[in-house]
């Protein structure tokens, strides 16, 4: 039998942490739900490393200006760390709440072209789209909100800064505009305040088509602007994120399973030709720090890349 929760007045009453990425900061929606403990919501763009990893997550996924991510935490009357048919049940009720809520923001926002998925909380995957690579959602929050964690029975569990280990966590990515969806995460109980906020995104979208137009029409000589785009290396522990035709980023596992970035110069990649560019890796250890160059080789045909050998390390 599981006991009550007194996790929150364990815990540290600290705030969570305001980040450049954070769109709309936990904000509580409970009712935009059915009836029961405290739901939040917040809103955040994904930092490179973040976003290096969930494109492992939802590899087949296409975001022109970058993945939106949607955490919601809900209080549990019980610390989720615990077992017993009471938890089993608790944690069922947050799941369809859980479901219901996002179902219909994904529903928005799919309606207006763009895509948009939550992780499936009891197997860490995407709902509904291609995938087998684990979301860690206890990760998710430590990196967008800084909320803390800690180790129990070889799990590492968040703590929420008010409820402690009695929050259950979920997230859903999307490539719509993260103004859109903060209103729609504002707003999603009132259907008179959600057509509102689409009218005036639809407004917005067409003025825009229409100014690229007109540029393109004026300047017909205009170079093609490439979307962000995402390749996967060979050894799959690696990822070739280009944004625009000027910008690209390696993102490679370290020892310790956790991101590096690797950058390069301005390349120019054009409308997305295969090429073959300079990569630059800067390290640093102390006051030194070294920096070495290697080729990277681009097939935008199968979406793949290799880095080849060249160069060396340099000292600065």
């Amino acid at each position: 039998m599981a006991t009550l929760s007194t996790a929150a007045s364990q815990t540290s009453q600290t705030t969570h942490r305001k980040t450049k990425s954070t769109l709309l900061a936990p904000l509580d929606v409970t009712h935009q739900v059915s009836s029961g403990l405290p739901f939040e919501a917040s809103v955040h763009l994904l930092p490179r490393t973040v976003a290096a990893e969930v494109a492992f997550i939802l590899p087949t996924v296409q975001a022109p200006t970058g993945l939106v991510a949607v955490l919601t935490a809900q209080k549990s009357l019980y610390e989720l760390v615990e077992w017993g048919d009471e938890v089993a049940k608790e944690k069922d009720a947050l799941l369809e709440r859980f479901v219901a809520w996002a179902g219909k923001l994904c529903q928005l926002l799919m309606g207006q072209g763009y895509f948009a998925d939550y992780i499936d909380p009891c197997s860490g995957l995407p709902a509904n789209t291609d995938g087998n690579k684990i979301y860690g959602e206890v990760d998710g929050f430590q990196a967008l909100l800084g909320y803390h964690t800690q180790n129990a029975n070889c799990c590492k569990i968040l703590l929420h800064p008010k409820w402690g280990s009695a929050v259950y966590p979920a997230t859903l990515f999307t490539n719509a505009p993260g103004h859109l969806v903060s209103e729609l995460v504002q707003h999603l109980d009132s259907d008179e305040a959600v057509a509102a906020v689409l009218h005036t995104h639809g407004q917005g979208r067409t003025a825009a088509a229409e100014a690229v137009t007109g540029e393109c029409e004026g300047d017909p000589g205009a170079p093609e602007l490439a979307p962000t785009k995402t390749l996967v290396g060979e050894n799959l522990d690696s990822k070739l994120v280009i944004e625009g035709n000027h910008t690209a980023t390696v993102f490679m596992r370290n020892n310790e399973a956790e991101w590096e970035e690797w950058r390069t110069y301005e390349a120019n990649f054009g409308t997305f030709d295969n090429a073959t560019f300079t990569l630059v890796h800067k390290a640093r250890k102390g006051n030194l720090s070294q920096e070495v160059q290697q080729n990277v080789v681009a097939d935008f045909d199968s979406n793949t890349f290799t880095i080849e050998g060249g160069g060396g390390w340099i000292e600065e």
